[in-house]
């Protein structure tokens, strides 16, 4: 993590800026194209791909289900930790320059419902607060 010291010329002292992830941050948001599923949905899917002492984990630690999620389904994935659902889909910054938003649309659909054809998709935006 990099730090810089800014001079606060109105005050008279330093300010630091942070650049990258601030730990003790309040607030979480993100907004993604993409689908939610519960939680029981997740750990079924991983059954037959997971040992069962990783399944264990998953059940215990949720915010490792949503990596292990992500890791075989090929999008990214979000935990409500004030819920029992995952969110899975893309951010909207990823999209590429040469890829209009039906093709960036389409392949996270395609990715999802090889797994959970069930899933309906759209832009899905959620904040939390600590």
């Amino acid at each position: 993590m990099s730090v810089l010291i800014v001079e606060n010329k109105y005050k008279g002292n330093n300010m630091k800026i942070r650049n990258g992830f601030v730990s003790n941050s309040s607030s979480s948001s993100f907004l993604i194209y993409g689908t939610k599923i519960e939680k029981e949905q997740a750990l079924n899917f991983l059954k037959d791909k997971v040992s069962k002492e990783n399944l264990k984990l998953f059940e215990e630690c949720p915010y490792e289900l949503s990596e292990e999620l992500s890791n075989h389904i090929g999008v990214d994935t979000h935990f409500a930790n004030y819920e029992d659902y995952i969110f899975l889909g893309n951010s909207w910054s990823s999209i590429k320059d040469d890829q209009t938003g039906k093709e960036f649309k389409d392949n996270i659909e395609l990715k999802i419902k090889e797994h959970f054809p069930e899933s309906k998709f759209n832009t899905i935006k959620e904040a939390w607060y600590n």
